[in-house]
């Protein structure tokens, strides 16, 4: 399918897509456009890309046939022709809901900082008209845009309301749990395998007090066998993959399962299937991990958080129940490799002689308010580089386009591309200070980060996802490297370079404690989400409505 979808997404927009060579008359613009809608209804995708791209090589002006390709194009991973035809939509229709929905993250991937703002001032012109704006934004992207914690919440309570309509009222039949004395955790995911979340929570599942709690994973992601899926499988006392099944099949597998509480790994991101919680597979179900902020939505009962990420003055944002861990809510996997630093700069491309500041957050994750910080460091220290993880050339060249305009030479940002894990971990351990994100914070990044022994200078805004290098920090033993704002965050990544031996200090205490840290302590965290869940079954038991709690040790 992908090779024959390529083929027509090469041809649509110069009008050159191939008809077929008979001699019956071509369909009209309308019958064309009732076939397309037709296959698109039925996922008959080869199909639909045949009728779309005759669409779009008769010029037609309804913006519908661009951004459906469009979406094709997203679907197959062509991300460069998905931009393309999203914006030829735009050109037909500036609001374009499909196009207006997808863009942000290819563009934040791309690092076209212009364009994502001509997308905000869209969203801006869509309430001024009293559109349904939210209509036009996923839950990530709000995450991404970045929009403010209520406007997360607000797009966040809205799709989840459209999922819960979807099901139509409908439960599923849950088994019954009889005398048995343990409770039974289910943990569902599409990422049980090489993935982040799998990399934060591989160690957890079998440190799970067997005496108390039975373990179930149930995975809704590919069905990829690798060391990761391998170590979530052995730490379970069951894994059953429900990739397969509809989402009334899996929801209904769940419930004849009896879990007493189910934990979402996955949230609003990419793979996810929210409709599965929506048929209340079971009587306590929990948001944990996966996504950076606020689910809002009525099929979930509690999100499991701490103090930094979701502080008390930001609850009022959060309609889930909170249960607060101490001192950070994110798990880590204590027992990975050691990193050894078994590399060098040269085989990366480094200077030997430079100061290396590093980032290795993704694309989207990197803006204009963060990079123009980023910037004045490499300014004010002229020995220095920019390390930063990028295989897209098209963010490539934007980066360094954006760096001459702030007055530093291009040559000074080092791009990495992506390696196997371990490969990657030994790699951070050449930087000498990291550099967190802001909007979007590293989550597991920073964790990688500290495991491999480079501290990180951080600053916390204003949402879940701008808190979350806070949190890390801290746990790991370093709240000196939290900043109060931005500026302070450059004048103190600039006086860190200027005095190597408070860098190299920092270091030494991070490779010292690495074992020993709150941050990597995997069963002190598994402790702490066992004393949760025990509490949340409880209230449940007794009749009781979710309601916030701490769950420390």
């Amino acid at each position: 399918m992908l090779l024959r979808l390529f083929r027509h997404l090469t041809s649509q927009l110069s009008g050159k897509a191939e008809r077929n060579r008979t001699h019956a008359p071509a369909p009209s613009i309308e019958g064309l456009r009732k076939q397309a809608d037709a296959f698109v209804r039925a996922q008959q995708w080869d199909a639909a890309a045949d009728a779309l791209s005759e669409l779009v090589s008769r010029g037609v002006e309804d913006a519908w046939p661009y951004a459906t390709l469009g979406s094709l194009a997203h679907r197959a991973g062509d991300g460069e022709r998905a931009v393309e035809l999203y914006y030829a939509a735009l050109e037909r229709d500036p609001f374009q809901k499909a196009a207006i929905f997808n863009l942000p993250k290819l563009l934040m991937e791309r690092c076209d900082w212009t364009g994502v703002r001509a997308l905000r001032e869209r969203l801006d012109r869509l309430r001024g008209r009293g559109t349904e704006w939210r209509d036009f934004v996923s839950p990530f992207n709000a995450v991404i845009l970045p929009l403010s914690r209520g406007e997360q919440a607000q797009v966040s309570g809205f799709h989840a309301r459209r999922i819960q309509a979807s099901v139509n009222g409908e439960t599923v039949v849950r088994g019954q749990r009889g005398s048995r004395d343990r409770i039974r955790v289910g943990y569902l995911s599409g990422d049980f395998h090489d993935h982040a979340t799998a990399h934060l929570t591989a160690g957890m599942y079998g440190l799970h007090d067997r005496g108390r709690f039975e373990v179930f994973a149930y995975s809704i992601g590919p069905d990829v066998e690798d060391p990761y899926r391998a170590r979530v499988r052995e730490g379970c006392d069951e894994f059953v993959d429900l990739s397969r099944m509809s989402d009334h099949e899996a929801a209904r597998r769940i419930g004849n399962d009896a879990i007493d509480v189910l934990v979402d790994l996955k949230g609003y991101t990419q793979g996810d299937r929210p409709r599965i919680l929506a048929y209340r597979p079971a009587p306590t179900q929990v948001h944990y991990l996966g996504y950076p902020g606020p689910l809002a939505a009525p099929f979930i009962d509690y999100a499991i958080c701490d103090a930094v990420v979701v502080p008390p003055s930001h609850e009022s944002d959060y309609p889930e129940a909170l249960v607060r861990l101490e001192p950070c809510y994110q798990v880590n996997d204590g027992s990975q490799p050691p990193v050894l630093g078994e590399t060098s700069r040269s085989e990366h491309g480094l200077p030997e002689g430079a100061t290396v500041l590093c980032s290795f957050s993704q694309n989207y994750k990197i803006e204009p308010v963060v990079f123009e910080a980023w910037m004045r460091v490499l300014r004010e220290l002229p020995g220095s580089v920019l390390w930063l993880l990028c295989g897209n050339r098209t963010a490539q060249a934007a980066i360094q386009r954006e760096a001459q305009n702030r007055g530093v030479a291009p040559q000074r940002i080092v791009f990495a591309d992506f390696r196997p894990r371990q490969q990657h971990l030994e790699r951070i351990a050449l930087a000498d200070l990291a550099l967190d994100t802001y909007f979007y914070n590293g989550h597991t990044t920073c964790s990688d980060t500290l495991w491999a022994g480079v501290p990180i200078v951080t600053c916390p805004g204003d949402a879940f996802a701008a808190r979350v290098g806070a949190s890390v920090v801290s746990a790991a033993g370093l709240p000196e490297l939290v900043t109060t704002d931005l500026d302070r965050y450059a004048t103190l990544a600039i006086e860190l370079c200027r005095e190597p031996g408070r860098v190299a200090a920092l270091r030494r205490k991070l490779q010292q404690t690495r074992s020993t840290c709150a941050l990597f302590d995997t069963p002190r965290t598994t402790r702490q989400l066992e004393r949760a869940y025990e509490q949340m079954f409880e209230r449940n038991l007794a009749g009781l409505p979710p309601s916030s709690f701490n769950s420390f040790v």
